[in-house]
């Protein structure tokens, strides 16, 4: 862990605590994270160079797991792995606190690549502000082929159908979701090449919390018996988006 600007001569979990970094500098190291305008100031990246240790594996219903992996990866020598054992509704879940750097607008990029059997994939954040809590989540189903968010009283709001993405051992997909967090809605979702205007649709809005804390996680879920694995790589979290 490194505090400040990092050190980018070592391999190593890269986590700001104690201030900012552009994205210029990001994309000069890491490599430009996706087909997007990712504007704005990193609060947290994970490229999973090194352990997992501030990482929690909350995966349930069965005997999923979260791993550190070289089998499949976007850049560098590792990514996050997701398994599912093939129990029907069994979620592999990794989450990692992150601060919430106050009010404003924040985005969440990930990267995923997936087998055959892959059936649904989540990427989202939850933040406490002291007042309030928030959920923002962008989900993708494979099955169904629905691109979702997550909305008022925990619905499922449909952005897109019909949406077939290319083979996992074609490339990671990016999947980028924007939100403003004073307005208590979200602003835009992309997933591979393509981008929605979600500014009409509401955070999920979880109800008061007085605490100021917030996570971001990724899950693979199997809403049918089936066997699979879901590599994640660079998770972002930024604030100040445009």
């Amino acid at each position: 862990m490194v505090k400040d600007l990092p050190d980018y001569t070592r391999e190593m979990l890269i986590k700001y605590t104690g201030g900012f970094i552009g994205l210029e500098e990001l994309a000069t190291r890491l490599g430009f994270p996706g087909p997007f305008d990712l504007r704005g100031n990193v609060i947290f990246m994970d490229n999973f160079e090194s352990e997992l240790t501030e990482w929690a594996d909350a995966s349930t219903g069965g005997t999923g797991y979260i791993a550190r992996s070289s089998a499949r990866k976007f850049s560098g020598d590792w990514s996050l792995k997701l398994y599912n054992s093939g129990i029907a509704g069994e979620i592999a879940t990794a989450e990692h606190d992150v601060c919430p750097a106050g009010i404003g607008k924040y985005g969440v990029f990930a990267r995923f690549g997936y087998d055959g059997n892959c059936q649904k994939l989540t990427l989202g954040i939850n933040i406490r502000d002291g007042v309030r809590e928030y959920e923002a989540e962008v989900r993708y189903n494979l099955a169904t082929k629905q691109l979702i968010v997550l909305t008022a009283g925990g619905a499922e709001h449909i952005v897109a159908s019909d949406l077939e993405l290319l083979p996992w051992d074609v490339l990671f997909v990016p999947v980028l979701m924007t939100f403003d967090l004073s307005a208590g809605k979200y602003m835009k979702v992309y997933i591979g090449d393509l981008g929605y205007d979600v500014s009409d649709i509401d955070l999920f809005d979880v109800g008061a919390q007085t605490t100021y804390q917030g996570y971001v996680y990724v899950t693979s879920e199997a809403t049918t018996p089936a066997a699979f694995t879901v590599y994640v790589d660079d998770i972002i979290v930024l604030k100040n988006v445009q």
